[in-house]
């Protein structure tokens, strides 16, 4: 998860009955924080803190037509799909995952595992982000509020871009 506070976008956990920001970025830190073991800074916090902004979840969709998988038109991805080959969204590429096991039409089994396919930005017909929020624009939310959007090909590699772990 995400929280954004003061302005400054950060990870939120909320485990073992402790919230957290989490970040590894020292310009974002005040003496609030604290250096775990891993370089990571860390703050206890509370969701209904009134600097906290938004705490919300975020997942990323294409559209993609498969000539294997046909029951499926738009898939969820992540930079975190195993897969046995490199791909990186920094190179125009994403990678599917399925449950099942498939081997033909670029598909790659990994057995148990399911299949994935590493397919180029320019294969997409849409790029769409969702947002499911706890606490949206100060205000904690009884049940998520979802938000999803059609964005451009740019916003949605700069939106992933943006949330990964090693630069936040």
């Amino acid at each position: 998860m995400y929280a954004i506070m003061k302005d400054k976008l950060y990870r939120y956990s909320d485990a073992y009955g402790e919230t957290e920001l989490l970040t590894f970025d020292s310009s974002k830190v005040d003496a609030s924080f604290s250096l775990s073991k891993h370089n990571c800074f860390t703050k206890v916090v509370e969701p209904q803190d009134n600097t906290i902004s938004d705490i919300y979840m975020i997942d990323y969709l294409v559209g993609y037509v498969d000539s294997v998988v046909q029951d499926e038109t738009q898939w969820y991805v992540s930079e975190q799909y195993p897969s046995d080959e490199p791909y990186s969204i920094d190179n125009g590429e994403i990678c599917l995952y399925t449950s099942w096991s498939h081997d033909e039409g670029g598909w790659h089994s990994m057995g148990r595992e399911g299949s994935y396919k590493i397919i180029k930005l320019s294969d997409c017909t849409e790029f769409v982000v969702e947002y499911s929020y706890d606490k949206y624009r100060g205000e904690l939310q009884d049940s998520a509020l979802v938000q999803r959007s059609n964005v451009s090909k740019d916003e949605f590699v700069k939106l992933v871009k943006k949330h990964r772990t090693k630069t936040i």
